[in-house]
């Protein structure tokens, strides 16, 4: 898949050597802000030699490469592996076409529909979260409307949201280490049979593979409405995909599904949990809210890296890469770059303009990017209405971020709601 020299220091064109900056630390997974300001102040391209990893950080080089799918592909890298993990890297045709469904799936038309469901779903899940008082935001409110979203696109009533947070949580962990995980085998499901010694996910992996493998076993009338379903069994049964990539790509939708919308509404929790005046703020109406999510998109960005493999020979900022080399674009950094955005470390939830790379941009763009901001908006507007104030239930709680680096959100954020 890669064509670096990993026994080598080699892999790209000699680069500047900067000060250590080392962007897979424990200080850089709590609080990634001052190493990305570090990678910026170097340059347009800092080298990893320990990663082999070419670092971009600066808001005008990132939106370049994320634009650029001449020079730079997305398949077989981080989270995109794992979406697309069993279709061969070297068949682009089937990758585009399994990427077709997946937006068609997810159309704007799909998601208007969806509204109502969604609406509902944030009721109820918020009325749940206020009347319990004091509460962990992400598996108790945060993940709960991505969650049934999920299963009504799939079809599905016996996965539960605490459940599939622990297999997304088991299936991430597989992309958590760079070094440790740096597999050729890109199929999460053949991943685990790898039997990675010690490894707390392998059995939440294979008890969701095998899950996944009974679902489409059974009869299709059962999921006749569940419209992705629907879409990827036709894939399926096209010869796009065979069984096992199947199970794959469900995989992959269901870590997107639980991540993506979850870590947007819990960092719009814990920024509401920390300043009361953004409650207020919320209460202005849908402009407001709007406008609120789209902030929260820039200063916390869910996804906040998104590797790359150079197809062929390049340049960002002068600096030259050579094909199958790596690079990583750092989402977080860009939003933090302030010849993009003034005063970027303030959160300005009536920031205008806000060009942000929170989903990508252009044809790689994230199919789900309408679906998680309806989700987000509809959260944040019953917490508008059915509470005074959100508070922290533990203040002087250190919060601890994910292993996966390429995605941030507190994993301990317990609050507390203030009934209106």
């Amino acid at each position: 898949i890669y064509q670096c020299d990993w026994s080598s220091d080699v892999c790209s064109s000699d680069l500047v050597q900067a000060p250590s900056i080392d962007l897979f630390s424990e200080a850089v997974r709590q609080d990634p802000y001052p190493a990305y300001e570090a990678v910026r102040r170097h340059g347009p391209v800092y080298f990893d030699k320990g990663s082999k990893n070419h670092f971009v950080g600066r808001y005008a080089d990132v939106y370049g490469a994320l634009i650029d799918t001449e020079h730079f592909s997305s398949a077989h890298s981080g989270i995109e592996q794992t979406f697309m993990g069993a279709v061969e890297s070297t068949d682009a045709v089937r990758i585009r076409l399994v990427k077709s469904m997946l937006r068609e799936a997810l159309s704007t038309k799909r998601v208007d529909a969806l509204e109502g469901a969604v609406a509902d779903a944030a009721k109820v899940a918020v009325g749940a979260a206020v009347e319990r008082g004091e509460f962990e935001s992400r598996s108790a409110l945060s993940a709960v409307v991505p969650a049934a979203m999920f299963r009504t696109m799939l079809g599905l009533d016996e996965v539960d949201t605490l459940r599939l947070l622990r297999w997304s949580d088991a299936m991430l962990l597989y992309g958590s280490d760079a070094r440790k995980y740096r597999s050729r085998i890109p199929s999460l499901v053949r991943r685990a049979r790898r039997r990675i010694a010690g490894d707390p996910a392998e059995g939440a992996v294979r008890e969701a593979a095998e899950f996944f493998r009974g679902y489409f076993r059974v009869n299709r009338d059962r999921y006749a409405e569940a419209w992705v379903a629907n879409s990827m069994i036709t894939v399926a049964e096209s010869g796009i995909l065979d069984a096992e990539a199947l199970v794959d790509l469900t995989m992959g939708f269901a870590v997107a599904s639980a991540e993506t919308s979850t870590s947007l509404i819990n960092n719009s929790v814990n920024l509401l949990a920390r300043d009361g005046d953004l409650h207020d703020f919320l209460r202005g109406g849908d402009e407001a809210v709007t406008s609120f999510v789209e902030e929260v998109l820039r200063f916390a960005s869910p996804v906040q890296r998104r590797p790359r493999v150079v197809r062929s020979a390049c340049e960002i900022g002068g600096v030259a890469l050579k094909e199958g080399d790596l690079v990583t674009l750092l989402i977080g950094s860009a939003h933090r770059d302030p010849e993009a955005f003034s005063d970027p470390d303030t959160f300005l939830p009536s920031r205008t303009p806000n060009r942000h790379l929170a989903f990508g941009m252009g044809a790689r763009s994230c199919p789900g990017s309408q679906l998680g901001r309806l989700e987000a908006r509809h959260v944040l507007s019953e917490l508008a209405a059915q509470t005074r104030r959100v508070e922290l239930a533990r203040p002087d709680e250190p919060l601890t971020y994910p292993a996966q680096l390429a995605l941030r959100q507190p994993m301990n954020l317990h609050v507390r709601a203030i009934p209106s």
